[in-house]
């Protein structure tokens, strides 16, 4: 495993770009606080506020390229996107999951990174959306990524795929909802083995501050603050006693040996940064095929200002050569 994460310097030394995000986070953070702290929080609101947020950073730090055909389709019920560049088949099919703590975001969010996957990667992409918390609490959101899943397998001819190069995707609360999928895929016999599970600075356990980066950087207002992540788990589960469901409990449900071979791309200042090293230790030890990066000198949401990363570190360029060298 390609792993130094646990031994990381700690400290931080941000590009201008990045400092600009932070300084414009900070000082738009009383509105968002203001607006989701309302009892029932203002969540259209808030939801507003994080969508131009999106927008606004995917014009300024990111890349959007061209592709052949972008489709939308009706998922269970929930809006996809399906991105196409070729007309191959028994081509690879990436299925991605947005972030937001399962109640912020749509599938918009990601649009321009599932553009660059698609055609970096020569392959389908499958761009999710699903119902967010609290209006559909857990596990609404988990089922949505399932009938997703499932929606891929049953129209793998369609989407010019290969049910044996089938890929889940996420970052941060999507990255628990393709684990979830990794670790079911794992237990059964239905669906052929997964090719691969990539995932963001995702969010693994409802019990984050156990970990010792929720305290170094849960105050630091680095996008992420432990206050936001118990407050979207407040948000998700109707009852706390669901938090150890292996669903949400990804770090303590076992099994780690038989998970599809893991890329997991961390922030050096996440709140989540700690979490994601025990995963892939756990994956490590299991046997299992597992990659750690993390990227230094940044924060938690990367996957929303690419431009900002520091020199060397570049997600589309490790994914590509990750799925690349699988066997």
């Amino acid at each position: 495993m390609k792993h130094a994460a646990a031994r990381i310097e700690r400290k931080s030394n941000f590009g201008w770009k990045l400092k600009l995000i932070l300084w414009a986070q900070k000082h738009k953070s009383f509105e968002r606080r203001l607006s989701r702290a309302t009892s029932p929080p203002n969540l259209p609101k808030l939801r507003v506020i994080f969508n131009k947020e999106a927008k606004l950073a995917t014009r300024l730090f990111n890349r959007f390229v061209s592709i052949k055909s972008v489709q939308n389709v009706q998922i269970n019920g929930q809006l996809a996107r399906i991105y196409r560049d070729n007309e191959h088949t028994k081509q690879p099919v990436m299925i991605y999951f947005h972030g937001g703590g399962m109640a912020l975001y749509d599938l918009e969010a990601a649009d321009a990174n599932c553009r660059r996957f698609c055609k970096d990667n020569q392959c389908t992409v499958v761009n999710v959306d699903y119902r967010l918390a609290p209006e559909h609490r857990y596990p609404a959101a988990h089922d949505d990524a399932w009938a997703a899943f499932e929606w891929v397998h049953a129209n793998i001819d369609l989407l010019g795929g290969d049910a044996a190069q089938v890929v889940v995707m996420g970052d941060s609360a999507g990255g628990s909802l393709a684990a979830s999928i990794a670790y079911r895929v794992s237990q059964q016999t239905q669906y052929a083995p997964l090719k691969a599970q990539i995932l963001f600075y995702p969010w693994l356990t409802m019990d984050t501050a156990q970990f010792a980066s929720a305290h170094l950087y849960g105050d630091k207002n680095y996008i992420l603050t432990l206050c936001d992540v118990r407050w979207f788990a407040s948000q998700y589960l109707s009852d706390p006693a669901q938090a150890s469901e292996p669903a949400l409990d990804i770090l303590n449900r076992g099994a780690y040996g038989q998970l599809a071979p893991t890329l997991l791309i961390a922030a050096q200042c996440d709140v989540l940064h700690d979490e994601g090293v025990a995963f892939c230790t756990k994956i490590e030890q299991s046997g299992g095929l597992v990659q750690h990066r993390a990227y230094p000198n940044t924060v938690h949401g990367f996957m929303a200002f690419p431009a900002a990363l520091p020199k060397g570190c570049n997600p589309f360029d490790d994914v590509r050569e990750f799925i690349a060298h699988l066997p």
